[in-house]
């Protein structure tokens, strides 16, 4: 099983590399923060540091650092050592950390109207320009950027680039009738399972460290997740077909306490928009290139690919509508309806 983790990581630092190449330690105006008080952040996140979104934290730490010139400096704290994603959030709004980066599904309890991402292939025919400017500009953004305020969350920016969970079975998945009756590991959150219960399937949450033994022993037949997640765990192994079903956004938040937010001074508050805008854009350029390279890989362990056009894609949305609905109670007509509108209006500005 180390096999595939080694190759992962390989695929990981040659992107970092490549990345941080790109890095200038240079202050761009160290008189614009010399009478500022120095200041530390402190950054928690639940990501190894091998993943995109610990990358990230270590980019926004080195260009917010390069740009204050070491005034305003960040503690970054990853692989979940104050906690999971949830109990990092509810961190971040008590105030007893400042900043934080991780999955959106993971604020689902704190801001209900995020839950418009776990919508099932709502993202799925959509390029990384179209959902970047539908959810870091415009009304989505504004109307969110709302919700996370009155919260007690300051959104910095969302972070993805058009890389998505697939899913690998045992089974033939030409369609969504070839999904009834699949026990399939999901995520342990009730939209996911309300989803994935709406395609016929029995939804079961195991752990990630609990999953390849689970297939292996054939306690479930199929799994989703990320191309780059399905190597590094050589599922591979236990899988045969890989299943292009990008039914959900791989996509990060960046997010900081409102509060704390508000009483930066003003030249700290655009630095930190500045290094957050720069990390974002360059590591979500980054996932294509290493979710097709864990692609490749995966086919060339013998896995067999399955893809899907739009008229696929429009039965799975088809299939999923409970889930939608669903969601519809939860989040609100209004961000769902303002989604789908802007991101087929942004699909159009080519």
């Amino acid at each position: 099983m180390k096999h595939g983790k080694m190759f992962y990581l390989s695929m990981i630092l040659a992107t970092a590399a490549m990345v941080l190449a790109s890095f200038s330690t240079a202050t761009a105006d160290p008189a614009k923060y010399a009478k500022l008080k120095p200041m530390t952040l402190i950054y928690p996140h639940t990501s190894p540091k091998s993943e995109a979104n610990a990358l990230m934290a270590d980019l926004i730490k080195k260009y917010a650092e390069a740009e204050t010139g070491g005034k305003l400096t960040i503690e970054v704290m990853p692989a979940a050592q104050l906690g999971t994603a949830q109990e990092t959030a509810q961190q971040l709004q008590d105030g007893s950390v400042n900043l934080s980066s991780e999955q959106v599904y993971s604020m689902v309890d704190f801001i209900p109207e995020v839950s418009v991402f776990d919508m099932l292939f709502m993202f799925s025919t959509y390029d990384k320009n179209t959902i970047d400017k539908t959810l870091n500009a415009g009304p989505v953004n504004k109307f969110l950027q709302e919700k996370y305020n009155k919260a007690g969350f300051q959104l910095l920016g969302y972070m993805q680039g058009a890389t998505f969970r697939e899913t690998t079975s045992n089974r033939k998945l030409n369609g969504p009738a070839d999904f009834k009756g699949m026990k399939i590991r999901t995520l342990p959150s009730n939209n996911f399972v309300v989803g994935w219960k709406a395609l016929g399937t029995a939804p079961t949450p195991i752990t990630i460290g609990e999953l390849y033994l689970a297939l292996q022993q054939k306690l479930v037949e199929a799994q989703e997740n990320p191309y780059d997640i399905v190597l590094s765990n050589n599922f591979n192994e236990v899988q045969k077909y890989l299943c292009a079903t990008h039914h959900n956004l791989y996509i990060m938040h960046i997010v900081m306490n409102k509060k704390f937010y508000d009483s930066l001074p003003k030249e700290y508050r655009e630095a930190l928009e500045l290094a957050v805008k720069k990390a974002r854009t360059e590591i979500g350029n980054s996932m294509p290139q290493l979710a097709d390279k864990s692609k490749k890989e995966l086919l060339k362990r013998g896995m067999t690919l399955i893809e899907y056009d739009n008229k696929a894609f429009g039965q799975f949305r088809a299939s999923v509508k409970p889930q939608w609905d669903s969601i519809r109670k939860i989040a609100g007509n209004q961000v769902v309806d303002m989604m789908v509108k802007e991101l087929s209006a942004n699909s159009k500005k080519k």
